[in-house]
């Protein structure tokens, strides 16, 4: 449908095209915003219809209308106008326009598009008809003056009614009189026979073609085919005989001919025969003979279909035959001993001299053998039905001929869908462009190997290996095409994601550098608050020490996010305290966020436990919070309740099956602008984002998502525009209350017992901070921030020395070779190694594994338990 749009704002154009469209009218807008424009298009343009603005700068709606009407009076015209009142509305009416909509209630145009082009449609059937009806009184004094069958209307009694002027050229003035005998110029030897055919004709309403020869006044004769059909009066009642015969004296010659020359492919292979049009056998060739095992004699005169037992694709055949004047294909006939037969058929449709139809020329070559083969492709790729392979079998016209269960469950078409079309309309919507040199080098080479982007029956797109194979028969001749299919689609996603994970890794390795240097810093910090701590000397320092000691922590922590963010290294579970985690979160928002935002916590007692990373349930409250600050730009509220529920059968998109149970429910809420319907859906896709650019990288929620994920929970959301956001969190519990907090064990407990203990580390500040811890509890110590030097000072002290603690990463010797280097000397050694980096830890085969950066009580547990082991 095409339609001109007379309007000078585009984003009326734009609401008028998004209108149609959504609402299933294919269309094609136009555009004017002008008179000369609007002229242009009306003598250029074929619309179906015209959609006008009423005001317009420097023109008007009603000089349009008026325009339209002179240049397209037959294309419907509507108004949609927000400035168009009651009485130029129905001005505009009276003056030609199909309709007015205003502006202000949009919804009526799509009906009244509906309405304006059903009735225009309407209206040209109508005129249509008028002239058809013309045209046809037209055509019948035309047909009777200038057809070349001759056409007469005879009565029951056999008398002329009427005949057409066509008669003159066979009998020129002794044309059959009106009321004469119209059996008076059959050849007397036909005549009985054409009257049997005449009354079976009034008996019967209608009656089969009929061939005879007819007597001129010159004493010539000619071949004629007749076809007689009843007339009826008005009320239903036989009155007279529509007698219409044609001259086919000239295709009775022309097919003798056409036997003639046939005789000369008696010796070809294929099996030739000429029929009629109504499938009589005229002629049939020796290589026939040999094939059905009927003779010439036997065979003319005989139908086709009744002799071969065509099937009937035989009958189907002959109407594509009359509309094409070819048709080829494939029949299952039968021979004379009952053989069953598989030929490649082609018919020709013979004309004659003016035109008209009057034989068929069939060729038939027996492929029954090549069916045969393809046969047994389908039986042995039966076989391969469970195979996940798609398996399909084409013909040399890449007809789809057998199709397994894999390329079902690839593609999405059942079998009896798919056998029949063509492969490429399959598998790809249309033919690529590059199919005709695939299918050339198949043909030349006998097959083609490589990669095809296809797509399934939902328009899903596919990237698969490709190996099309041709198939031979036993003389070597090709009969059709293997396909083997693999999908090869999520390979191809996985080696895009592994090019972007080399890129992350990268930023990993960066990470890891900062995360060691970090906890190198972070370490002494730990260690020697606590130490200072301690000591009984400075207690005025005590409050200071624990806001450096809170910090370090913070900072340690903050390395591990690091970590898991760049190498999604898995964080250590514990039984997360809420309440603990709760207060933080929300002291954190309180001192960072804007004073109009105030912040609310309610935390039930007697929780149930719940196993997860402190860090990673911190990060996603805190990813929340900000993105509830960021809803509130001019204030509001957040709140946060934590409290036990137990769930029935509860279904949630991220299982299967419904979840039951005992759960923590954690649930955020604000008071700010809301999620609008549209875009909630899409809230946790990564780097799907309605922040500004800068503002934000999509990635919170995604986040939010995969360790709720992670930690076995899920999540819901309830949100509405300008009504504020509550996300729902459920953990899977334990089952087990929360108990009170244990003490954790005092480092007085872990004094040592005058041990030895040899300390490996390139940074000065931790080697001289665990020193001093260790030899404050009891312990002697031997320092050395050299590997090499380590292996001189465990050679000169191994009976003294009882446990060494190195570092992983150090320059020359690292931890790894030194570990190595000391087994060999006494293999019963016992060693703890250091690292900021958790993954450095399988590089090293030692007792315990100590992360940094580590506190004091940390140290001295890790010690204890090994040298009591």
């Amino acid at each position: 449908m095409r339609i001109i749009h007379l309007e000078d704002n585009l984003l009326d154009r734009e609401l008028v095209a998004a209108m149609l469209e959504n609402n299933g009218i294919d269309c094609e807008m136009v555009y004017a915003q002008d008179r000369e424009t609007f002229q242009t298009l009306l003598e250029k343009e074929e619309a179906d219809l015209i959609i006008s603005d009423f005001s317009l700068p420097g023109y008007d709606g009603g000089r349009a209308l008026e325009l339209a009407r002179e240049m397209r009076e037959e294309v419907p015209f509507i108004f949609f106008s927000g400035t168009l009142g009651e009485e130029a509305a129905v001005e505009s009416l009276r003056n030609g326009a199909t309709d007015y909509i205003l502006k202000q209630r949009p919804e009526r145009l799509v009906a009244a598009v509906r309405r304006a082009l059903k009735d225009a449609a309407a209206r040209r059937a109508r005129e249509r008809m008028v002239e058809e009806l013309h045209e046809r009184d037209g055509l019948l004094r035309n047909i009777m003056e200038n057809v070349e069958d001759l056409v007469s209307v005879v009565d029951l009694q056999g008398r002329v009614v009427l005949s057409s002027p066509s008669h003159r050229k066979l009998f020129g003035m002794a044309t059959p009189a009106i009321g004469s005998d119209f059996l008076a110029h059959v050849h007397p030897i036909d005549q009985d026979r054409i009257k049997g055919v005449f009354e079976r004709t009034i008996e019967e309403g209608s009656g089969r073609a009929v061939e005879y020869r007819m007597l001129l006044p010159d004493g010539g004769v000619r071949f004629l085919e007749a076809r007689g059909k009843t007339m009826s009066d008005p009320g239903g009642g036989k009155q007279s005989v529509l007698w219409v015969a044609r001259d086919i004296t000239e295709r009775r010659l022309a097919e003798q001919q056409i036997l003639e020359q046939a005789a000369l492919l008696d010796e070809a292979r294929d099996a030739i025969c000429v029929n009629d049009l109504d499938q009589r056998i005229l002629f049939w060739n020796k290589s026939a003979e040999r094939l059905y095992g009927w003779n010439a004699n036997e065979a003319l005169g005989r139908n086709a279909n009744q002799l071969l037992c065509q099937d009937r694709v035989a009958l189907m055949a002959l109407k594509t035959l009359i509309q094409k004047g070819e048709w080829h294909g494939e029949l299952h006939q039968s021979t004379r001993a009952g053989m069953h037969l598989v030929v490649a058929s082609r018919w020709t449709l013979i004309r004659d001299e003016i035109g008209a139809p009057k034989s068929i020329l069939v060729i038939n070559t027996d492929i029954t053998e090549s069916k045969k083969a393809e046969q047994k492709i389908e039986e042995q790729a039966a076989l391969l039905d469970k195979a996940r392979d798609a398996i399909l079998v084409c013909d040399l016209n890449q007809s789809i001929v057998y199709w397994n269960e894999g390329a079902s469950r690839l593609y999405g078409w059942a079998p009896e869908e798919a056998v029949g079309r063509q492969v490429h309309e399959i598998l790809f919507g249309k033919e690529p462009a590059d199919w005709t040199g695939i299918r050339r080098a198949v043909k030349e080479k006998g097959e083609w190997i490589g990669e095809l982007r296809q797509q399934t029956r939902q328009g899903r797109e596919l990237v698969v290996q490709c190996r099309q194979t041709l198939v031979l028969d036993a003389s070597g001749l090709p009969t059709s095409v293997l396909y083997i299919n693999s999908d090869i689609t999520e390979q191809k996603k996985m080696e895009a994601q592994f090019l972007r994970t080399q890129r992350m890794e990268s930023i990993g390795a960066l990470a890891g550098g900062i995360a060691h240097d970090l906890n190198n810093v972070l370490g002494p910090i730990m260690m020697a608050v606590e130490v200072i701590q301690n000591d009984p000397r400075n207690p005025g320092n005590k409050g200071l020490l624990e806001l450096v000691g809170t910090s370090a922590k913070r900072g340690s922590e903050l390395v591990k996010q690091i970590l898991s963010f760049a190498r999604g290294i898995d964080g250590e579970k514990t039984i997360l305290k809420m309440p603990q985690l709760v207060s933080e979160v929300v002291k954190l928002a309180s001192d960072t966020f804007p004073r109009d935002i105030t912040v609310r916590s309610k935390v039930a007692e007697n929780l149930p436990q719940v196993e997860g990373d402190a860090t990673q349930m911190h990060q996603i409250l805190l990813n929340l919070f900000v993105n509830a600050r960021d809803a509130m730009t001019r204030g509001g509220s957040i709140s946060i309740d934590v409290g036990a529920v137990t769930l029935d059968r509860r279904l949630t998109k991220f299982y299967r099956d419904p979840v039951s149970g005992q759960f923590v429910e954690i649930k955020v809420s604000d008071t700010g602008s809301g999620i609008p319907a549209d875009v909630l859906p899409k809230i946790f896709e990564p780097f799907f984002t309605t922040k500004e650019a800068g503002k934000g990288t999509g990635l919170g929620l995604s986040t939010v998502l995969g360790i709720v994920k992670a930690h076995g929970g899920f999540l819901e959301v309830a949100s509405e525009a300008g009504k504020g956001t509550t996300f729902f969190i459920y953990l899977p519990a334990t089952g087990i209350k929360t108990p009170a907090d244990a003490q954790d064990e005092g480092p007085e407990s872990l004094h040592g017992h005058n041990e030895e203990i040899l300390i490996v580390d390139d940074e000065s500040a931790i080697l001289e901070i665990t020193r001093e811890t260790l030899a404050a509890y009891n312990y002697r110590v031997l320092a050395t921030n050299s590997g090499d030097e380590a292996v001189s000072l465990f050679a000169q002290h191994q009976t003294e020395i009882d446990l060494v603690i190195t570092d992983i990463l150090m320059p020359g010797m690292d931890g790894p070779a030194l570990i190595h280097a000391l087994r060999r000397m006494k293999p019963d050694v016992r060693l703890i190694a250091v690292s900021g980096v958790p993954s450095n830890a399988q590089r090293a085969e030692v007792q315990t594994f100590l992360k940094k950066p580590y506190n004091t009580a940390t140290l001295l547990k890790a010690v204890r338990t090994v040298l009591d082991s």
